[in-house]
């Protein structure tokens, strides 16, 4: 994922959020797969990123909160929570 984010970065306008297996694309809650989200909301703020945050999840409401509730405390220690929960 950040050797993409590398390559292509400036080209980045929006992403959108999702967990998996590292092998197909599940489309699960954050945190259920294997996913290194820290890891990859760094490379975006290293990149400039500022575009939006997408969660992708087909199955439930319940699916998309429980994501959300698990990425705010990754973007708070990243320093960018409060810029990513604007409308």
């Amino acid at each position: 994922m950040c050797s993409f984010i590398d390559q292509f970065g400036d080209k980045i306008v929006s992403t959108h959020i999702s967990d998996n297996d590292l092998i197909l694309d599940h489309h699960m809650p954050v945190g259920e797969g294997k996913i290194d989200f820290k890891a990859t909301f760094k490379r975006l703020i290293d990149v400039g990123f500022k575009g939006t945050l997408n969660i992708e999840l087909p199955r439930s409401n319940e699916d998309r909160l429980l994501s959300k509730k698990r990425l705010e405390p990754i973007l708070d220690e990243l320093g960018v929570l409060e810029e990513a929960l604007k409308p």
